[in-house]
């Protein structure tokens, strides 16, 4: 009798346990899905305020900013006339500016890279790509 019941408490043990790893899991998940969500809504903002001034001087103005989404702490870095990440000797690029947005919820973080190009006569804002920054765990 007490061998069944010893049984019995280990397998609610180990359900438990397993209810707990599940529900973990998912709870990382979805903090890493509002963190990646809070690094695009970042960089929105910062491509709002480039087109609604395309000359203004990012460094001098706060730049990077932070901001609050949801639950996810945003910072956002916005680089004017951004050197050109080519083979070779770097390359002045004006018009093209990057911007960075890093997403972090408890400790799930997600960081996006934009490139644009803007027309210095026209002012047209062209959103080259947006990806996002993996890092290899060391």
């Amino acid at each position: 009798m007490i061998l069944i019941g010893s049984v019995v408490v280990e397998i609610g043990i180990v359900g438990l346990f397993i209810v707990y790893l599940m529900g973990q899991s998912s709870f990382g998940a979805r903090a890493s899905a509002e963190a990646y969500l809070g690094a695009q809504a970042g960089i929105d903002d910062a491509l709002i305020k480039i087109v609604r001034n395309k000359d203004v001087d990012y460094t001098s103005s706060g730049s990077p900013y932070s901001m609050l989404v949801n639950r996810a702490f945003v910072k956002v870095s916005i680089y004017k006339d951004a050197i050109d990440n080519i083979p070779g000797p770097p390359t002045f690029s004006p018009g093209k500016n990057e911007l960075y947005a890093t997403g972090s919820l408890l400790n799930k973080n997600r960081e996006l890279k934009a490139v644009l190009n803007i027309d210095p006569i026209t002012g047209q804002v062209q959103v080259k790509s947006i990806e996002e920054i993996i890092y290899s765990p060391l």
